[in-house]
């Protein structure tokens, strides 16, 4: 007869100090009841019926002696059916069955036996009852644990189902790859950014995108800690477009990442648009500096200049003229070469010509000197390595950028020393400029210095990215500010 186990509730029953064997016996047949409806139940209880009748037929036909030890025989063919009814019905089933055998048994036991005969009878029912009710509390628990399990394997597979989804509906690009970057799996989004007709799995990454690009990927798959960056994506026959991956390691053997490419084309291109607008409006700033400053010049200082020859030869002329008036053309002339010596500066501010003339370090050492004029800050210019040009935009930059540390550290800083040095290096020179001043908290962000209306530092930024270059601020209250900037020459 084939072994089924019937699934069922068995709620938890209180039963004071009762134990828990007892616990589960009394909740499994309180909760389920007899399968009275199951024909299979009726088979079993009458197999036990037969048994039984079959055992009284031969103890009243004397077929085995009362002393021999074979008339233990027949009560132990009780035991098959009662196993049968644990494995089919669980512990309801072998406790009814057992009951059954104990009932029909009963008569024999104590009219048909005597003596040790009796005792034995007795206790061939009771391990009969004992096994099954035993392999029936095994056999509960066995269907406890299916269910349980099944249970969870239906939940699992819903969650796969709903991850699926999500994975093939997501507007964002996601893929998981290995290790060496073969891509395991990929949704709809992936394909339409790779321009893939076709599945991308088990291609690798560098067949799918320009080889930087893959490589880029795997480092950050390798390193996702490192926070995410803007990579370009070559697309063939398309236009580039700008992607950030967000790795997450899913472990495995051998271990797997997913990894978001969430598309930031658009933003990118806005930003490429932002930089370009300010880009022209240094240039424009640069071009009206330089007509403003050459105006003044041509114009302004020469027509002061030619007042303070008049000045002079009013004076020698006016042979006439009293102790005031000479005084006060003096003073009249001293004033108007005040005026030029003025607008020189303001000139030199504008537009250095220095930097034209003879190069970065003389107008960053003039830049120094006029500060320490007018104050009582210390200024230092050190140039290490093998000084030469660079490209007449980066020196510029570097002069506005030191420029501008200058003031910002002149007005906000309150410094007693400002040394700025400037390392030539193979390729590259690094400019620093670095001060004892107050200092300020750095933010995080560039966007939190527009916030805070620090333009200063956020010019300086542009100024750097324009020309290809790097500038790190780094500044601790109360110690000072260090700039340093890293240009390529």
């Amino acid at each position: 007869m084939g072994a089924h186990v019937e699934l069922a509730a068995n709620p938890p029953i209180a039963t004071g100090a009762t134990s828990a064997p007892l616990d589960r016996l009394v909740a499994s047949v309180m909760g389920s009841g007899l399968p009275l409806r199951d024909r299979r139940f009726w088979i079993v209880q009458a197999l036990i019926a037969l048994v039984a009748g079959m055992h009284n037929l031969f103890e009243f036909i004397t077929v085995l002696p009362k002393s021999d030890l074979l008339s233990f025989v027949p009560t132990s063919f009780f035991l098959m059916p009662v196993l049968i009814a644990a494995v089919s019905f669980g512990l309801r089933g072998s406790l009814a069955t057992s009951a059954w055998c104990a009932l029909l048994t009963l008569p024999n036991t104590i009219f048909g036996h005597h003596g040790l005969e009796r005792y034995g009878e007795a206790a061939q029912i009771t391990f009969v009852a004992v096994a099954g009710l035993f392999l029936g509390m095994r056999v509960d628990e066995a269907a406890r644990a299916y269910a349980k399990t099944a249970a969870v394997s239906r939940d699992l597979e819903l969650s796969q189902t709903r991850y699926r989804q999500l994975f093939e509906s997501a507007r964002e690009s996601i893929m998981v790859i290995d290790a060496g970057g073969r891509i395991i799996e990929a949704n709809a989004a992936a394909r339409t950014l790779a321009r893939a007709p076709h599945e991308l799995q088990s291609r690798n990454l560098s067949d799918v995108f320009p080889p930087d690009a893959a490589r880029a990927i795997l480092e950050q798959a390798a390193s996702p800690e490192r926070g995410p960056r803007t990579i370009a994506l070559g697309v063939r026959g398309a236009d580039e477009a700008w992607v950030e991956p967000l790795c997450t390691p899913l472990g495995g053997d051998p271990p797997a990442t997913q990894v978001v490419l969430r598309n930031v084309t658009q933003q990118r291109r806005r930003q490429i648009g932002l930089e370009t607008y300010t880009a022209q409006v240094h240039k424009a700033q640069e071009d009206e500096r330089r007509r403003i400053a050459q105006e003044i010049h041509d114009d302004t200082v020469q027509s002061l200049v030619m007042l303070c020859r008049e000045l002079d030869d009013l004076e020698g002329k006016w042979s006439g003229a009293t102790p005031a008036v000479v005084e006060g053309l003096r003073g009249a002339r001293d004033h108007a070469e005040q005026v030029v010596d003025d607008l020189r500066v303001l000139i030199r501010g504008i537009r250095p010509p220095m930097l034209d003339d003879l190069g970065l370090a003389p107008a960053i050492q003039r830049l120094l000197a006029d500060v320490a004029a007018h104050s009582n800050i210390r200024t230092n210019l050190a140039v290490n390595g093998n000084a030469r040009r660079a490209p007449h935009g980066i020196e510029l930059a570097m002069l506005r950028i030191v420029q501008e540390a200058l003031h910002n550290a002149e007005r906000h800083g309150r410094p007693d020393h400002i040394d700025v040095r400037m390392n030539y290096e193979y390729g590259s020179v690094v400019l620093e400029v670095r001060d004892d001043g107050q200092g300020f908290v750095v933010p995080r962000d560039l966007s939190e210095l527009a916030v805070s209306e620090r333009w200063g530092i956020v010019g300086m930024y542009e100024r750097a990215r324009e020309v290809g270059g790097e500038l790190h601020v780094s500044s601790t209250p109360a110690v000072g500010t260090i700039i340093s900037a890293v240009f390529t020459v």
